[in-house]
């Protein structure tokens, strides 16, 4: 589920692409998972996507409320400068017991199979963040600049020695909570 439709289009048609069957996609928002059921989920599982909802509370209630006894809420988030906000937010907010809330600073290695020019392109189909600044910058005629830093970008992370992959680290905080 995901408020920005662009998104969700997205998914679908990677889903479609890759020959993904054995999933639903639907535009909502996560402050209020409307037509889910309480309790219905084994794992609740949001990679870099709830800690950009304006109203973290009521996102972490309604995973909560979701997730059934016995499962579990896996969140992959993006670390700012404070790098435990969106798990305090999530422990303070949904009632979940100190204990029962786990914290672990993990990297994700991207590997990429072309070059970081073409991993940006990538970027801007399919993550959020990008595909709204080059939305922006596309109204302000500032597209291929957008495009020319953020491939300077990639190209100066890129640790690879080949020519025609790139592999990006990158740092986030895992915070995985248990529902009793």
């Amino acid at each position: 589920m995901d408020i920005a439709r662009n998104l969700v289009e997205a998914g679908k048609r990677r889903a479609q692409e890759m020959g993904l069957k054995n999933l639903q996609f639907q535009e909502g928002d996560a402050t209020n998972l409307a037509g889910l059921q309480d309790k219905t989920f084994d794992l609740v599982i949001s990679i870099f996507g709830a800690m950009f909802a304006p109203k973290p509370f009521d996102v972490a209630k309604e995973m909560v409320r979701v997730t059934r006894p016995g499962g579990r809420i896996v969140m992959g988030n993006w670390i700012p400068n404070d790098p435990t906000l969106v798990a305090q937010i999530l422990k303070i907010s949904a009632g979940v017991p100190r204990d029962n809330v786990f914290f672990q600073r993990e990297n994700c290695l991207f590997n990429f199979p072309g070059t970081p020019s073409g991993f940006v392109d990538t970027f801007r189909r399919y993550y959020g963040p990008t595909m709204n600044a080059f939305e922006a910058a596309e109204k302000t005629g500032r597209a291929e600049d957008l495009r020319s830093e953020l491939s300077t970008l990639f190209e100066s992370q890129n640790s690879s020695t080949s020519d025609n992959v790139t592999i990006i680290a990158a740092n986030f905080l895992r915070v995985t909570v248990a529902v009793k």
